[in-house]
């Protein structure tokens, strides 16, 4: 998460502020990101600060995300940059006032300078300043959620340049303030980011960008992350509640509907197979599909296990029609989850014995 730090000079204390902005998981938290992700760039006009050298480090991690296959979108960046400016110059900056300036006029010499002067300004914010701020903030948000409809993310250079430190020490505070020009937005609009390494840039070292989402979208950040750091690369699950789900058929990898799946934000964990108990049958229609059913007498079925949102699993359920349902299903380890089976008519063809539903597939497909 990209974050604020100019409290991180302040010792921590018994007497701290209470809070009420944890929360937790929502059920329609995404699993993962999607195969082809929509991903948000800057325009033009939005990064016409940045140096040459910079700039074109910038535009290379563009290329590279694109080379992973997502599609970039250009979108016009002013009502998130107008958001980060609200962090130093306007009225929120009353919010450090409230969380650590009572313990700075306690303990003067506790803080950095440039935290205790931040402090004491936003102690003489007056009210109606916060609050004109405040809604401020909620119509830029508005606008920029706007902006990002239809996307997965947004890109952008986590820091345009890296200041010496005599100029650091020259303007601490205005100095930070243009560091943060492309993430400081993200907290006060309630998004997420994850930055990542991007390469060098000649006389100005290290270069990052930043995959910035919605909030509780901190997977699929993650997720594009890992993509841009190297094929193969993938990013552990982070805790966002989720149902496994098993797949047989036409929702596997690669099949005609597997595309819900990713549209739904799910995730793919490993492939699997059902206790030797089951049996495939084939469900005709625009789609062929299979239905996974107990037996006595019975084999492993190949599939894969997926995981989805408690919302996303919902979404799945109302697509799926007689005699296909969702259902328990005991995998070959003993464990039991969620998985496509069915209440067969009894008309429904048996193709147990081709091994599984690709094999299925193979046997059907017109020669080369």
């Amino acid at each position: 998460m990209t974050c604020t730090s100019d409290t991180s000079a302040a010792r921590p204390t018994s007497a701290a502020r209470p809070t009420s902005a944890a929360r937790p998981w929502p059920a329609d938290a995404p699993q993962g990101a999607t195969a082809h992700p929509v991903v948000a760039v800057p325009r033009d006009a939005d990064l016409a600060t940045l140096s040459p050298a910079v700039r074109a480090a910038f535009d290379a991690a563009v290329d590279r995300v694109e080379r992973g296959g997502a599609t970039v979108r250009r979108v016009d960046l002013t009502p998130f940059l107008a958001a980060g400016r609200l962090l130093y110059d306007g009225g929120l900056v009353a919010e450090r006032a409230w969380s650590y300036g009572e313990f700075l006029a306690e303990h003067p010499g506790s803080a950095d300078p440039s935290v205790a002067a931040i402090a004491a300004a936003a102690r003489a914010v007056v009210g109606t300043q916060v609050v004109a701020d405040q809604q401020r903030l909620v119509t830029l948000t508005r606008e920029g959620r706007a902006l990002l409809r239809g996307t997965d993310a947004l890109l952008v250079p986590t820091a345009p340049r890296h200041p010496t430190f005599a100029e650091v020490a020259a303007d601490p505070i205005g100095v930070n303030s243009v560091l943060g020009t492309f993430t400081n937005f993200v907290n006060l609009m309630d998004l997420a980011a994850v930055a990542v390494p991007a390469g060098r840039v000649e006389d100005e070292g290290l270069f990052g960008v930043s995959f910035v989402v919605p909030r509780f979208h901190d997977q699929v950040a993650a997720d594009l992350a890992a993509r841009f750091l190297g094929e193969g690369q993938t990013a552990p699950p982070l805790g966002a509640p989720g149902v496994d789900v098993a797949v047989f058929g036409a929702h596997l990898r690669g099949e005609p509907l597997n595309g819900q799946l990713d549209a739904l934000g799910g995730r793919y964990l490993r492939d699997v197979a059902t206790a030797p108990t089951f049996r495939m049958l084939l469900v005709e229609g625009a789609v062929d599909r299979p239905a996974v059913v107990r037996r006595e007498s019975g084999a492993a079925i190949p599939g894969e296990l997926w995981r989805l949102s408690p919302a996303a699993l919902a979404r799945l359920l109302t697509s799926i029609a007689a005699p296909l349902a969702l259902g328990p299903v005991e995998l070959s380890d003993g464990s039991t989850v969620v998985g496509f089976t069915g209440a067969p008519t009894g008309a429904e063809p048996d193709i147990t014995h081709l091994g599984g539903w690709r094999a299925y597939r193979a046997s059907t497909a017109a020669p080369a």
